[in-house]
């Protein structure tokens, strides 16, 4: 069981990198939620999201705001239907051009098989700096 977990979440990487994000939304619980840090009045993506359509709106609105141009997994650590993933990013603002890359960590928790939960805990303020007129 535990390595079957393993398998889903090193997939899901795997295909997302790739460009299939429809993978993700076939692997959600129908119980899905999904969590980004960071406060709202700062990063439109930031809040709780709920179910495949609070995804979808989460990643319209990503993809609106930036251009991920790196998603990289670098360690799993795994705890039964729990997973911690370190990654490594690199997000370029659309509004600014620029860039800026960094690790984050990433909450996963599986239920029969499929996607219950997703948190992913970043440098916020990384984020809103790429994404704010100014010096760069």
């Amino acid at each position: 069981m535990a390595e079957a977990v393993l398998d889903l979440v090193q997939r899901l990487y795997r295909r997302y990198s790739e460009g299939a994000v429809a993978d993700l939304f076939e692997a959600l619980h129908p119980d899905f939620v999904f969590i980004s840090c960071g406060p709202v009045e700062a990063l439109d993506t930031a809040g709780t999201w709920a179910g495949a359509e609070g995804l979808r709106a989460y990643l319209e609105r990503l993809g609106a705001r930036w251009v991920i141009e790196e998603h990289v997994p670098l360690e799993f650590v795994q705890q039964g239907d729990r997973i911690v993933v370190r990654t490594r990013v690199c997000a370029r603002s659309r509004a600014t051009g620029r860039c800026t890359t960094m690790e984050k960590a990433d909450f996963w928790t599986i239920v029969d098989g499929r996607v219950r939960s997703y948190q992913e805990i970043f440098d916020t303020a990384a984020i809103v700096a790429a994404d704010t007129a100014g010096p760069g």
